[in-house]
């Protein structure tokens, strides 16, 4: 039997140069946050789970799930959806409030909720770096 592949936190979760755009106020509430443990010359990040609010005045940057992007893009889209192709992931969604469709999406060679924060940040209107 082949042997499964551990999944670590870190692939849960948008990379944390993706989460560093975050507004703060944004997924102050998410389950996981990068956590930086090592405040010398270099900080080093690690994805720990969150107390249950993310302190803005904090060091603690929010790190959303594929779940939490989802239920935030629901508010204010129709119909977000994530999908696997042969090349990655594929985040989609309708932004228009009439009944033509206005599709944007986005895609991530290897990490789901790049895709889904990506496509996040383009509806919201935030540029990424």
């Amino acid at each position: 039997m082949k042997k499964k592949k551990q999944i670590m936190l870190e692939e849960l979760v948008p990379s944390l140069a993706l989460c560093k755009q975050i507004p703060h106020g944004e997924f102050w509430n998410s389950a996981l946050c990068w956590r930086t443990f090592n405040k010398g010359r270099r900080d080093e990040y690690t994805i720990v789970f969150s107390t249950g609010t993310i302190d803005p005045h904090d060091d603690d940057i929010s790190a959303p799930t594929c779940q939490e992007i989802l239920e935030d893009l629901r508010t204010f889209t129709n119909n977000p959806t994530l999908w696997g192709r042969p090349t990655g992931w594929c985040a989609d969604c309708d932004v228009s409030m009439t009944s033509e469709w206005d599709v944007r999406e986005k895609e991530s060679k290897d990490n789901p909720a790049n895709a889904l924060l990506e496509l996040w940040f383009e509806v919201k209107g935030i540029e990424v770096q």
